[in-house]
């Protein structure tokens, strides 16, 4: 019982899906399980017949997906309130994005059928998804072409451009961009060694469009950060 009010209130204070019912949130809740994931933890996603979904309740994760050379490549930082494995769920086909807890994490693990019979009630719902699918879709897809054809300081300009929007907390310096992040795991983010990731870092302060705070990164100057991003 303890599990299933916990499992609620998450599904309602993230607003995973904010065209849900009260009745479907608890049908929900009653057919989802909630487990740990350490950090440093990798799971992966499979098909629609054989997968789950998962909502992110706590903690932080990164997307993980092998380039057609057999590299693997982070792709995307996941916050709570996000939902992984529903495109193999959307689509019928298959997944095959692993996920890795940056930080110790809380998930709700939902059935491919139970959130493929919930889609089918509720068209809303229905559209919602794949609203959200398509999102994350275009996106890795865009940070794919992103490490083709464009240089690494612009990478990393459009990365924490990114990360602020999505991390960020407004102080009066600037946004600052609450995730500790290591240059060896902002380059796995965008396709650099951490020597190339220093020197694109390094120049983005001296242009003042970032500083320091610790181990976290300031945005100082979002004009000339989305100038350093080519926007």
């Amino acid at each position: 019982m303890a599990e299933f009010h916990s499992c609620l209130w998450y599904i309602r204070n993230l607003r995973f899906l904010p065209q849900i019912t009260e009745e479907e949130e608890m049908d929900l809740a009653r057919r989802s399980e909630m487990f740990d994931v350490p950090k440093g933890q990798i799971f992966g996603v499979r098909d629609a017949e054989s997968g789950h979904a998962y909502l992110l309740k706590k903690g932080r994760m990164r997307s993980l997906r092998k380039t057609p050379d057999g590299r693997e490549v982070a792709l995307d930082i996941l916050a709570p309130g996000d939902i992984v494995g529903a495109t193999a769920i959307v689509s019928g086909g298959a997944d095959s994005e692993r996920f890795e807890a940056l930080e110790p994490c809380l998930v709700c693990r939902i059935r491919g059928e139970v959130l493929h019979d919930l889609l089918e009630r509720n068209g809303q719902i229905g559209l919602s998804v794949m609203h959200r699918v398509g999102l994350r879709k275009r996106k890795i897809e865009s940070r794919l072409l992103d490490m083709v054809f464009c240089t690494v300081p612009v990478r990393v300009a459009r990365l924490l451009a990114e990360l602020a929007e999505k991390f960020g907390q407004k102080t009066p310096e600037g946004t600052l961009i609450d995730l500790k992040l290591t240059h060896r795991e902002i380059g796995d983010l965008v396709g650099a060694n951490r020597e190339a990731i220093t020197r694109a870092l390094a120049g983005l302060v001296d242009e003042g469009a970032i500083a320091y705070q610790g181990k976290l990164i300031l945005v100082t100057d979002a004009d000339r950060l989305g100038s350093a991003a080519g926007r």
